[in-house]
């Protein structure tokens, strides 16, 4: 042979092996470490409590109360480009008390629609007229979700206010 030096090569190969092994376990997060979300910060005036956390997804939306009138305004994201958000709010009593539920609908495109699939954030806005006390929940397709709602402070506007998502 001419001066092949054989272990030379395994060493080199043993290395590489263990380089790339090495780079895959850091890039996977290495063992029993889970993707971590960041924490939501919730703003004080949250009305959201840990047991309602416990239940699954949370939405969290601006909040204005106006002139007999609340608004809730904010941003849900979506599968894809081609879904489509619908949001409606219905009010009822019961007692003294006015309950206002925020039905959140993502309609499923066609079946022979080609779409990126690309999370989409889907701004939405819905008006409801209840008293001021009413107590607000929510649904996303049916499904009971929590609905974490940020009071807009007085003097601001509820298209230009903007809260720290955390």
């Amino acid at each position: 042979m001419h001066g092949t030096n054989t272990p030379l090569m395994v060493g080199l190969g043993v290395f590489v092996l263990a380089a790339l092994g090495l780079f895959a376990y850091i890039l996977l997060g290495g063992p029993g470490q889970e993707a971590q979300e960041p924490a939501a910060e919730l703003p004080e005036q949250a009305t959201s409590s840990p047991a309602e956390e416990a239940q699954g997804e949370i939405i969290t939306a601006k909040h204005e109360f106006a002139d007999g009138v609340h608004t809730i305004a904010g941003s849900l994201d979506l599968p894809t480009p081609c879904h489509q958000l619908r949001t409606e709010a219905a009010t009822s009593t019961a007692g003294a008390q006015t309950e206002v539920v925020v039905d959140f609908a993502v309609v499923e495109p066609a079946p022979d629609t080609v779409c990126a699939q690309v999370i989409t954030p889907t701004p939405f806005s819905v008006s409801v007229a209840a008293p001021e006390d009413a107590v607000f929940s929510a649904t996303r397709n049916g499904d009971g979700v929590v609905l974490n709602l940020v009071e807009v402070p007085e003097g601001e506007d509820i298209e230009t206010f903007e809260y720290l998502k955390g």
